[in-house]
């Protein structure tokens, strides 16, 4: 089983441009295992149809044999017909 506790904060300043900020922590009870994750991204809308996401994934686990982290950059682009 894995627990976790996320928090989600989005802004749109104006109607073309956002950002946003996603985070939190996991345990896996299986596992012992405790995470954290944080997720920075910027979203651009062209239009009322066209909307383009940029993120940059960051997440570590801790007590393992080799303590490890991954970070993943996303890219995603909408198109709304």
């Amino acid at each position: 089983d894995v627990h976790s506790l996320s928090a989600y904060f989005e802004h749109r300043p104006c109607t073309y441009w956002g950002y946003k900020l996603s985070g939190g922590i996991r345990h896996d009870t299986n596992r012992g295992i405790w995470s954290w994750f944080l997720i920075p991204g910027a979203q651009l809308r062209l239009g009322k149809r066209i909307e383009a996401l940029a993120e940059y994934e960051y997440s570590s686990e801790s007590r393992t044999v080799a303590d490890s982290s991954v970070g993943i950059f996303r890219f995603q682009l909408n198109v709304i017909f």
